[in-house]
This record gives C-alpha cells, structure tokens and sequence, in this order.
C-alpha cells in the first residue's frame, strides 16, 4: 500500500502546517532502535552503536526492549561477573606463587614447596575460561537478536519525502 499527500507551500501558515506534519510523522520512526554493531577482537566480541563502544551493562540496558535479547544479555552479563570472579582470584594465586618463588625466603624445591595455590589458580583460570566463552556467546546471540528485530521492525514503514509539480510531500509505504 502506498499513501500520499502534499501540501503546496505558498504561505508561513502552510509551511508551518507542513512543519508539524512532519514531526507528528518522524518522531514514531526516530525512536527505533539503533542497530548494534557487532566487531570481532582477540578476547571476544565488541559492541558498537553510533561508532561508541559500548559495555555489557549498556548492551543489556539498550536491548530491554527485546525480552528475548534481554533474556540473553542479563545472562551474559552475569556469567561475565562470574569469569571475572573467577580469573581474578586465580590470577591472584598463580601470582601469589609466582613472587613467593622469585622474592620469598623459601624458594621452591621438590620436597619442602607447597604446590596448593598453584594448582588452584591454575583450576580457577581453567573454570573462568569456560563461563567467560559462555557470557561471549551469550551476548553475541542476545544482540543478533535485538538487530535482527530492530530491522523487522525498520522495514516495515518506509517514509519517503517526495517532491514534483505538486509540490513538497511525504510518501509513507506499508
């Protein structure tokens, strides 16, 4: 379906007619969604609106408008506050162990070394891995979501300003 109409403008009253028309119309199509731009790096994926990078918290925030993106964006957002947790306290033991043996009294040998926190960084780390791989995907899949909805959703009206010898006008597709 296509709908037309134009207004000649031939005098302040009419241009002023026009301007509120296309307010009224506009400002249904101006607030839809921004598409979330989705960018490949080393430790996962980035996200971007209007060439900002944006964080988890924002993305969650921006895709409230989605239940379904929501759904997967809480989710990852959770699991990365649990990666974190995780990597920070296994960091915090490979570390620990690290300058005990390079600056403490008792360096390491066979028989006399507690070899406990070491293995437990490297067990934390090994579990941060996992869950951090997880909220990735997650988040990746809650955005797909959102953008492939926010362009539904773009697609279906189409506005147009036209203009020819009838004058200025705005063609709205349906």
């Amino acid at each position: 379906m296509k709908y037309s109409f134009f207004l000649k403008i031939t005098s302040f009253k009419n241009c002023f007619s026009a301007l509120v028309i296309v307010l009224f119309v506009f400002a249904p199509f101006s607030s839809q969604g921004q598409v979330i731009e989705i960018k490949k790096g080393f430790g996962g994926h980035s996200f971007y609106e209007n060439g900002e990078l944006l964080s988890l918290k924002e993305v969650v925030k921006i895709t409230e408008a989605n239940p379904a993106a929501h759904d997967f964006t809480a989710k990852a957002k959770g699991q990365s506050v649990l990666a974190g947790v995780f990597g920070f306290a296994g960091g915090f033991c490979l570390g620990y162990v690290a300058g005990s043996a390079i600056f403490g009294d008792n360096k390491p040998s066979n028989d006399t070394y507690n070899y406990g926190p070491l293995f437990a960084g490297i067990a934390l780390i090994g579990v941060s891995v996992p869950i951090a791989i997880s909220a990735n995907r997650n988040a990746l899949r809650g955005v797909k979501l959102y953008n492939d909805c926010v362009q539904r959703q773009s697609s279906f009206l189409q506005l147009r300003c036209v203009m020819n010898g009838n004058g200025i006008g705005f063609c709205l597709k349906i």
